[in-house]
Formats: C-alpha cells, sequence, structure tokens
C-alpha cells in the first residue's frame, strides 16, 4: 500500500498522485475517496517505543497509466520503497502487514477497524 506523508501547502489528492508515481512509477488519472480516518496506534520506533495518532486518507484508484514498477531505486525523490506489487487483499494475512496496512485492508474487506 503505497502511502505517505503530505507535504507543505501539498492538497491530500496531489499527495496521492505523487506517492503512487514515486512508489510505484504509475500515474493515476482517476481516483474515488473512500474514507477519512484516525487511529490509534503503538510502534516500535529506532528501538523506542511511540503511542502515535495517525490519520489516514484511503482512496480507491479507478484507472491508472504505465507499468508497475517491481525494483525501485531509493534516491533524494524516492527514500522509502523499494518497489511495488499488486495483491489480492482477500489472501494478506494480518501478521504480513503493518498495522496501518492492516486498518486499511480490514476497511476494503467491508470489516470495521
Amino acid at each position: 500500500m503505497p502511502g505517505g506523508t503530505i507535504e507543505f501547502l501539498e492538497k491530500p489528492e496531489d499527495t496521492l498522485i505523487r506517492e503512487i508515481k514515486e512508489e510505484t512509477k504509475l500515474t493515476i488519472t482517476d481516483f474515488n475517496l473512500l474514507t477519512v480516518d484516525s487511529i490509534n496506534l503503538s510502534w516500535i520506533h529506532k528501538t523506542k517505543q511511540e503511542n502515535i495518532k495517525h490519520i489516514f486518507i484511503l482512496y480507491k484508484i479507478n484507472d491508472y497509466t504505465g507499468k508497475i514498477k517491481e525494483k525501485i531505486k531509493i534516491d533524494n525523490n524516492n527514500d522509502d520503497s523499494k518497489g511495488a506489487l499488486f495483491y489480492d487483499v482477500n489472501l494478506l494475512k494480518e501478521n504480513e502487514l503493518s498495522n496501518i496496512a492492516y486498518y486499511a485492508i480490514n476497511f476494503l474487506r467491508g470489516g470495521s477497524y
């Protein structure tokens, strides 16, 4: 699940387009907002446990151009993705996902988080 931080003065939909391009090399041409929500998470960051509030904006991508890049070079424009693949959300297992990805996948499956 590509994702990232909204940059200063950037609109959320522009963040979607930029992050997808950076992390997958795909160009988004059509999308819909699914939900905006927040969750409280506890996670380990640099060996220290932190409690955070994470706001996520979940979109459905209806159409795109380009071919997904399975391997992407880490550089100044891309510092957090080594590539991407498509997965069937129904085949993903909770223990293989980050907490944030788990909540998003559960929402897509029709569940609650």
